[in-house]
């Protein structure tokens, strides 16, 4: 009962907060509004922190017994050549089971690759892609290619916030009491339902 007690703090701060924030920002307008970035931004913070009152002022421990420990090198491999292998797979899918067209022209690829963003922006900025620049074009596809290596790097800071408090806290309280495979379940539908919102 004890874990328990804990992980119901952490739950009701954590929902609590966040379902908080998403209601100003339903009332003030949504995604549409120029504060949402921010407001989703600090949302990812809010596991962490809520993680942090009740490691700090609940059970009275440190922030480190709780998945700070410095993990095998291999693992660190694992997650640089991850997310290279998943987008070979797809790939790979791609051309065997032929579920979207393969373009091989660079030209074509770039002018591709600014479609989603454009089309995203299309109800303010109805630009059609053919009618761009190639100069344009060209910097925009080569400004992606550079942070394609850089992103996960920056998103991996609000990203810690979100595992933190998730795999880092929750987790490892459920696990205790409740075994691994239960506490997997219930940390995914449990993070599921927080970003229902």
């Amino acid at each position: 009962m004890k874990h328990l007690k804990d992980v119901i703090w952490f739950l009701v701060t954590c929902f609590g907060i966040t379902y908080g924030l998403h209601t100003v920002l339903y009332l003030i307008g949504g995604l549409a509004s120029w504060v949402a970035l921010p407001i989703l931004l600090a949302t990812m913070f809010i596991p962490l922190i809520s993680a942090a009152v009740v490691i700090k002022w609940k059970l009275r421990m440190r922030l480190e017994n709780f998945g700070l420990e410095e993990g095998k090198s291999k693992y660190y491999l694992y997650a640089l050549v991850y997310p290279f292998l998943v987008i070979g797979i797809g790939i790979l899918f791609v051309a065997l089971f032929r579920t979207a067209d393969i373009v091989l022209n660079l030209e074509e690829f770039k002018r591709n690759l600014l479609l989603v963003p454009l089309h995203r922006l299309q109800p303010t900025l109805p630009i059609n892609v053919g009618e761009l620049p190639a100069e344009v074009v060209d910097l925009i596809f080569y400004l992606t290619l550079f942070m394609l290596p850089i992103a996960p790097f920056i998103n991996a800071i609000p990203a810690f916030g979100e595992e933190y408090g998730w795999r880092g806290y929750l987790l490892q309280r459920l696990s205790q009491r409740y075994g691994l495979t239960f506490s997997l379940v219930a940390t995914g539908i449990i993070w599921e339902l927080w970003h229902a919102p």
